[in-house]
């Protein structure tokens, strides 16, 4: 899955989930490697909204390469088991970055 991949995966998700449980939160998405790039995440009143570049007052900060990014989006491996096992980075309100993780990891 490529990075363009990814980001359209997050737009369909923005556009068809409400998340009402999280509150007003944002969650820095970055991804390292050859194809390193930043995203972030804002959910204020279920609504997400993504948006390019770095956010530093962020939440909570994720930091992937983008095949486990990808294999996290696809369902292939659950986030909690990936983030145990090291295969990313959580910094800030690790529960936070947990519970958004599950909450859009099946959705296609």
């Amino acid at each position: 899955m490529s990075i363009e991949e990814c980001m359209e995966r997050f737009n369909i998700i923005a556009d068809n989930v409400s998340i009402p449980d999280i509150e007003d939160s944002y969650i820095q998405f970055n991804i390292i490697g050859k194809e390193a790039t930043s995203f972030y995440i804002h959910i204020k009143e279920g609504t997400i909204h993504i948006y390019n570049g770095e956010y530093k007052e962020r939440n909570v900060q994720l930091i992937f390469t983008l095949p486990a990014l990808a294999r996290i989006l696809d369902g292939v491996v659950d986030p909690i088991y990936a983030y145990a096992t090291g295969k990313y980075k959580m910094k800030g309100d690790i529960n936070l970055g947990r519970q958004f993780l599950s909450k859009i990891k099946d959705i296609k």
